[in-house]
């Protein structure tokens, strides 16, 4: 039977990206960057 750690590498791969890609949309937008391609809605 499969542990469930088997599966935190992938999951904790996953978030971090997830993570990375938030944290970085207000550096983004800081820098002037965004717009309607990159945050649709936004700004």
């Amino acid at each position: 039977m499969p542990s469930t750690s088997d599966f935190v590498p992938a999951h904790a791969d996953y978030r971090t990206k997830v993570e990375h890609i938030l944290l970085a949309s207000p550096f983004i937008r800081a820098l002037g960057l965004d717009s309607d391609e990159i945050a649709p809605g936004r700004g």
